[in-house]
């Protein structure tokens, strides 16, 4: 079997962020990576193009826009690429792009919550590291109790041997 069979199945995604850069990229899965991008990034993304390509493709645009980089696989939005993106936009993509008070924001652990169903206090609770770091550590003591308590208590819990 050929180890390289993935290259075939590799598409280039633009992902537009709210702040008005975008992200070029090369994946096998496009729905995982942008999912992926949500997850990670402090402010809304959203896929604005997908095109059919390897990693060469995705090198000659980077090389192609790359005096418009801001960091890594980040450019702004300017001159030629600017140009280029008005070309592309929503090529390959199922559903039309959705507008940025459409979409969700994203939690660390990859769920999505509704924008309208967050408080202003939710909202800047979650854009608050030491918060999100206080809830992992207290969401990991209470995986570890209820672990420690099916362990002593195993018919409570239903694991009868």
């Amino acid at each position: 079997m050929d180890r390289l069979w993935f290259r075939d199945r590799r598409s280039i995604y633009i992902v537009e962020a709210e702040n008005g850069v975008v992200k070029i990229g090369c994946t096998s899965n496009v729905k995982l990576r942008v999912a992926t991008i949500m997850g990670h990034s402090p402010v809304r993304v959203r896929l604005i193009a997908q095109l059919p390509g390897l990693l060469p493709d995705e090198r000659a645009l980077h090389q192609r826009f790359s005096r418009y980089r801001c960091h890594c696989e980040w450019f702004s939005v300017e001159g030629e690429l600017a140009e280029y993106l008005a070309t592309v936009r929503g090529v390959g993509l199922e559903d039309p792009i959705p507008a940025w008070d459409e979409l969700t924001y994203w939690q660390q652990d990859g769920r999505a919550r509704s924008a309208a169903r967050m408080s202003d206090a939710q909202k800047r609770a979650w854009a608050n590291p030491e918060y999100r770091a206080k809830r992992k550590e207290w969401l990991g003591r209470l995986k570890q109790a209820r672990a420690n308590d099916a362990y002593k208590h195993p018919a409570k819990h239903g694991v009868v041997s």
